[in-house]
């Protein structure tokens, strides 16, 4: 497991810790984890198509590949909204699911899709919501 990790802006967090993740996870299931290094803030790749409507914040988005590689980003959020319900929820409800979610990805045949599936993990309300989507990306 490779870690990227850039720290939180002032005022923000991630929802959770390395431990956490590896705890959860092992160290061999997820490729690799981004702390906001690639990006600080969840966006949809403009190619997408028919993705699910977001009205809270993205805090997390696991991706598995056509390949069985899997990939990890989480973002930051606003201290003021997450606070440790929602690091606490993070840890003891979101995790488990996203594990759950993983190894559903890697039991299924490899003919079984040649799409990206994605789960994105949504803060809206002090509550953690849960959107599915799968996409290609175009080959170049």
């Amino acid at each position: 497991m490779r870690v990227h990790s850039k720290p939180a802006d002032k005022g923000f967090t991630f929802t959770c810790s390395r431990k956490a993740i590896a705890t959860c996870f092992g160290r061999d299931a997820i490729e690799w984890i981004s702390f906001g290094a690639f990006s600080r803030h969840f966006e949809f790749d403009g190619r997408s198509n028919h993705r699910p409507k977001i009205n809270g914040t993205v805090v997390a988005a696991l991706i598995f590949c056509p390949d069985k590689h899997s990939y990890l980003c989480l973002y930051q959020v606003s201290d003021a909204s997450y606070k440790d319900t929602g690091k606490k929820s993070f840890a003891e409800v979101v995790l488990p699911k996203l594990r759950g979610w993983l190894k559903a990805k890697l039991e299924q045949p490899e003919t079984a899709s040649s799409r990206h599936k994605q789960i994105i993990v949504e803060w809206q309300n002090n509550e953690h919501l849960f959107h599915e989507f799968e996409f290609m990306l175009a080959s170049k």
